[in-house]
């Protein structure tokens, strides 16, 4: 999942440290698959496979290896059913955008639901990602989300020029953390912008933290230095963005244990992020 430059190591070998050989996914996933994409459920298995070959040929990244692109960011990262009131938003027209889409498993887990797909926007500097995830999801027919490739940082670019002040519900997974703190400031910063003015608008993500929160070395293969929060080191960083845009917003967050409640993997599977590893969940609120 990409916005800006990777620092991803571009090896496409299997002894890479966060591939998974055994395809991972949920009772949800498989009812989209099933249901909205129209997979036979005998098929199912070899299709999920056939498509992570295909997505590691395009980019080696520990979402496509861990298989995270099968899970719903929004229902991974809700603290309070954020993901039926974020649905009901969506029906209702307001507007949605997936920060480092990727596959934009979101926008389709929506869709499944009733939600129209008109007003759902998706960003990500990799579009072969996009592209691919119309066979994933069988729905080029009916998708009908725009997809913008753009580099989050770019003040001028698409995706600043369309969006600029009007996007209601941001999803952010695995975003922030590719970055180190100033970067992470400046990416919040460039999401506030494309908010629309006014209480409500929600930022909904997931992500690895650490506790204590402090800046690490990547564990993805180059020297990047990466800043991996807890909750009051996410409080202080968002508060700093308040202070630059001129907003207020309410800040939720949890801790989650790797391995807990069907979306993290086990502790193991990230001991390349360090032992102090720890799944970080967000839902800020504009007042």
């Amino acid at each position: 999942m990409a916005t800006h430059e990777s620092p991803l190591v571009e090896t496409k070998s299997q002894d890479a440290p966060w591939w998974r050989p055994v395809p991972l996914f949920s009772i949800n996933t498989k009812n989209l698959l099933t249901h909205y994409s129209r997979v036979n459920e005998d098929e199912l298995e070899n299709h999920i496979v056939n498509f992570r070959a295909k997505a590691w040929n395009i980019r080696p990244y520990p979402c496509v290896g861990m298989w995270a692109f099968l899970k719903s960011v929004i229902q991974w990262a809700q603290l309070d059913d954020e993901y039926e009131d974020i649905l009901q938003r969506v029906k209702n027209g307001e507007t949605m955008l997936d920060v480092g889409c990727a596959m934009g498993q979101d926008l389709r887990h929506l869709a499944a639901g009733g939600a129209p797909t008109e007003n759902m926007y998706a960003t990500d500097l990799i579009p072969e990602f996009w592209e691919a995830s119309y066979d994933l999801f069988c729905d080029r027919s009916k998708m009908r989300a725009k997809f913008i490739c753009s580099d989050v940082f770019d003040q001028n670019s698409e995706l600043a020029r369309t969006l600029f002040g009007r996007v209601d519900i941001f999803v952010c997974g695995d975003f922030f953390h590719l970055f180190d703190w100033e970067k992470q400031i400046e990416a919040a910063t460039r999401v506030v912008e494309l908010s629309r003015a006014g209480s409500g608008t929600m930022i909904i993500g997931k992500q690895i933290g650490r506790r204590p929160g402090k800046a690490v070395v990547s564990g993805w293969g180059k020297k990047d230095v990466l800043f991996l929060h807890d909750e009051e080191t996410f409080q202080d960083l968002w508060s700093e963005v308040e202070q630059r845009t001129s907003t207020e917003w309410i800040v939720r967050t949890r801790m989650a244990t790797l391995g807990e409640g069907g979306f993290w993997a086990p502790k193991e599977d990230f001991k390349w992020m360090g032992e102090e590893a720890i799944g970080f969940q967000f839902v800020l609120t504009r007042k």
